[in-house]
């Protein structure tokens, strides 16, 4: 290596060996990038930095980081990851300081978490995951998850990383030893399965440095590990773990084959969280703090969720057990709500061909009803609607008799408030978004209230609708709202938050007019076919016809 150079060395005091050996500045830099820097692993690296501000500037250099990341996981070399990571603030540096430490198990603040929002902009996760038996790689694969679908949103968040009937071999064989094959594998295995947000330039490596937890299958006899990381769920929603479960089998006297991985976000119920839900919790985990991995304290943390998951368990068995007291006490507080309030109880007949096949729609009011509310119209005119909007509240509970549920359709606040173009009443919409179920997409469930009044009066609620909406704006027939409805009543539930309700109906409308768009492409593209089809009918009439008459005149 030539050693020439044109720039020169500059040895600063902090720098100078005290000791009377040879400073670090002294050796050139081309010599430190080249045989040293790229001798050390990424922590090493990493504390090099701290050194000297040479050691820093060279430390910096993307190739050196470039190289621990594909030597510590072959799925980095992938292209699409490539891609991906060369947007990172600081390339494949801040890669790897996201994906190597362990992810902070409580949030950076509460009101980091609550305040987070679905973003829409996040259009895809892409997974990067690799194996290891004995610390020698035995499979890596890159998968791409699409975030912006209604099917992704709502359905349980499950990845699956071995396509149908795919499996990898290990190097253990499941000798005359039986079920002690489990042991061997969970001391063994590793797994890395690293998160990254291409929009936000984050990464998340979810997997835990060891099993977390290993057992035997109750039906199949097979060895299922857990590699578990426990974060924060955001707000009062306890701990969630992202796992990561293999599952590993064969035939007596045979090898060892991994025959199943799949990564999901469980919280404290058992349940495996849904797609909006499991983003909102890993984008936190993104931006949240950074640990030591330690495999201790991994399966400690994973130790007290179990425990934490036994008590939310116990506490719902003791809380389905006072429902039939809270029935009564909420039976005999809705007595005296309607003694007191304005209540209207109506039922509606679903059996009849004409509820199922026309638009469902049910009103409220009668003709000419009203409703007197305490609010007056003063000289601020229509200074009144953003009043009514914070002080009107809407519960509308749907009840069917025969399965024995309920749903309250109607949002905490009202979710979208304006003034009617041509009567200048104030409307406010209650609503709630579902799953339309299939591929329907979402639909709003949707309370819309008229008030108004003159001026000086008092503002009276003139009419209350309550109707199902798709994302098309069409209100849905009776036979598809009972569908969804019924659906509905069936699901989970979730703690009411009238500022994730408002995000989810602000979500509907983007998604309502990306439809809208994409249907008004189609008619443009439909009216270009039509076009073509009646000039390519006309001319081949003309020709028909003109050959005809040439026939007739030649003979």
């Amino acid at each position: 290596m030539s050693m020439s150079s044109s720039s020169s060395i500059h040895t600063t005091p902090s720098a100078i060996d005290h000791g009377g050996g040879t400073p670090i500045t002294a050796i050139h830099q081309d010599i430190i990038q080249s045989h040293i820097l790229n001798r050390l692993d990424g922590r090493t690296l990493a504390s090099t930095r701290c050194a000297s501000s040479q050691l820093l500037s060279l430390s910096n250099d993307d190739y050196l980081w470039k190289d621990i990341c594909n030597s510590t996981w072959l799925s980095t070399t992938d292209p699409r990851v490539a891609d991906a990571i060369s947007a990172f603030s600081t390339g494949h540096r801040s890669f790897y300081s996201d994906a190597f430490p362990a992810v902070g198990r409580h949030c950076q603040s509460k009101k980091t978490i609550q305040q987070l929002v679905l973003d829409l902009d996040t259009s895809e996760l892409i997974s990067a995951v690799d194996i290891y038996f004995d610390g020698e790689l035995i499979y890596s694969k890159v998968l791409v998850t699409e975030t912006l679908s209604a099917w992704f949103l709502n359905t349980p968040f499950r990845v699956e990383l071995l396509d149908t009937k795919e499996t990898v071999a290990t190097p253990l064989n499941i000798g005359s030893e039986g079920f002690a094959y489990i042991s061997q594998v969970e001391e063994r295995l590793r797994v890395s399965w690293i998160l990254i947000d291409p929009v936000k330039k984050r990464a998340i490596n979810v997997a835990s440095q060891k099993a977390v937890e290993a057992r035997r299958h109750w039906l199949t006899e097979d060895a299922q590990l857990r590699y578990a990381t426990v974060v924060a769920a955001g707000g009062d929603g306890g701990l969630v773990q992202c796992g990561i479960v293999v599952t590993c089998g064969g035939n007596y006297g045979g090898e060892v084959r991994v025959r199943e991985v799949i990564m999901q976000v469980e919280d404290m119920e058992g349940k495996i969280m849904t797609g909006m839900d499991s983003l909102r919790i890993l984008v936190a985990a993104m931006e949240g703090r950074r640990l030591r991995r330690d495999s201790k304290i991994e399966k400690d943390s994973y130790e007290m969720f179990l425990k934490m998951k036994a008590r939310c368990r116990e506490r719902k068995q003791r809380r389905e057990k006072g429902l039939d007291v809270v029935f009564v006490a909420t039976g005999i507080s809705i007595f005296f709500g309607i003694m007191i309030f304005f209540s209207k109880v109506l039922v509606t007949e679903t059996l009849s061909a004409w509820f199922l096949n026309t638009p469902f729609r049910v009103e409220l009011l009668d003709t000419k009803e009203t409703v007197a509310t305490p609010l007056n119209i003063g000289s601020e005119g229509f200074a009144y609607i953003s009043q009514v909007e914070e002080r009107l509240r809407v519960s509308w509970i749907l009840i069917d008799p025969v399965k024995k549920r309920a749903i309250n359709v109607a949002s905490q606040k009202a979710v979208e408030a304006r003034r009617h173009w041509l009567t200048e009443d104030a409307q406010l919409r209650y609503a709630t978004v579902v799953a339309a179920g299939g591929d329907g997409g979402l639909v709003q469930c949707g309370i819309v209230v008229t008030c108004g009044g003159n001026y000086g009066g008092e503002v009276r609620v003139r009419e209350v609708i309550m109707q199902v909406e798709d994302m098309e704006g069409k209100i849905m027939t009776g036979m598809d709202s009972l569908r969804i409805l019924v659906a509905a009543m069936e699901g989970r539930r979730l703690r009411r938050d009238s500022k994730i309700e408002k995000d989810s109906y602000e979500m509907f409308l983007k998604m309502k007019a990306r439809c809208r768009e994409r249907k008004q492409r189609r008619e443009k593209g439909l009216d270009v076919v039509f076009v073509a089809t009646g000039i390519s009918i006309f001319f081949g009439i003309m020709i028909f016809f003109l050959s005809r008459l040439r026939s007739y005149y030649l003979g």
